[in-house]
Parts: C-alpha cells; sequence; structure tokens
C-alpha cells in the first residue's frame, strides 16, 4: 500500500506527503498548500494524530507517531 492510499481521503494522504516530504509544517503554510481554511488542517491534524500517522505541535504537525 502506498501513502497516498493510506487514510482514502485524498486531502490527508496530500498533508502526509507534505510532512513526509518536508518534517515539519505550520497550519498556515498547510492550509495556503491545500487551499483550505486553517480550522480544517486543524481537523485534518488532530485526526491523523489520533490515529497515529503524524505527530500534533503547537501551530503545525511533524512527522512521527504519538506517544500514548
Amino acid at each position: 500500500m502506498s501513502l497516498t492510499e493510506l487514510t482514502g481521503n485524498p486531502r490527508h494522504d496530500q498533508l502526509l506527503m507534505l510532512i513526509a516530504e518536508r518534517g515539519y509544517m505550520n497550519i498556515d503554510e498547510l492550509a495556503n498548500l491545500l487551499d483550505v481554511s486553517t480550522q480544517t488542517v486543524r481537523r485534518d491534524i488532530r485526526k491523523l494524530s489520533e490515529q497515529g500517522l503524524i505527530t500534533r505541535h503547537h501551530g503545525g504537525a511533524g512527522r512521527g507517531f504519538q506517544r500514548r
């Protein structure tokens, strides 16, 4: 399975690819690149973080897994 098929949601897949390439991105950068609101990015980050696919940081997200 490729990363672009990981979530079943094209925007989530694109967000994951951007973070995988850059390591960390802030919410404003992601919103501009994905052409969505910052609130949408926050919701997406929260969901992907809950799935353990990214790590949430104040103001953005990065690679890695969240410790529970």
